[in-house]
């Protein structure tokens, strides 16, 4: 499996993060991740995290676990206009299915807040259309030439060297 990111913005991604130091190697300064945890990107950590990256409270917050409460919560005080969306894995058939009860991705406590909190909550199964670009009818017929083969990335990747 090939790993692809988007091009975006460093101050636009974030999440758990590894320790990095800087050495200097036959005369060339480098950056060396650790193998230390710098930061932990789930339950009370992801508000922190967010802070330290974007150094601000979002307006705009996206769930689908009970690791994501936090930041759900930390969005939510803050002053003006805000949406918050919890994505309920129910799609057992075209994804996968977890919410209450699983032993990873779990959805209890966040979904049980939702309602009063003024979440809104989106049932893949019963929201979603499609799940996956590739799924029959998801792309007009004109366009099924763009869709990638498997062995190419949808995302234009990033060179390791920048």
């Amino acid at each position: 499996m090939q790993q692809v990111r988007a091009e975006s913005p460093a101050a636009a991604s974030f999440g758990s993060n590894n320790v990095a130091c800087r050495l200097v190697h036959d005369g060339r300064p480098a950056i060396v991740r650790l193998p230390e945890i710098h930061s932990i990107d789930d339950g009370p950590g992801k508000p922190a995290s967010i802070d330290l990256f974007i150094g601000r409270r979002p307006v705009m917050a996206f769930g689908n676990s009970d690791g994501d409460f936090e930041m759900l919560e930390w969005t939510t005080a803050g002053p003006g206009p805000r949406f918050r969306l919890i994505v309920q894995h129910t799609d057992a058939e075209r994804e996968y299915a977890y919410d209450r009860g699983s032993h990873f991705g779990r959805l209890e406590r966040a979904l049980d807040e939702a309602p009063k909190r003024g979440w809104t909550v989106a049932d893949m199964k019963g929201d979603w259309r499609k799940v996956f670009a590739f799924e029959r009818g998801a792309c007009p017929a004109a366009h099924t030439e763009a869709i990638p083969r498997a062995h190419e990335p949808l995302l234009p990747t990033r060179r390791a060297d920048t």
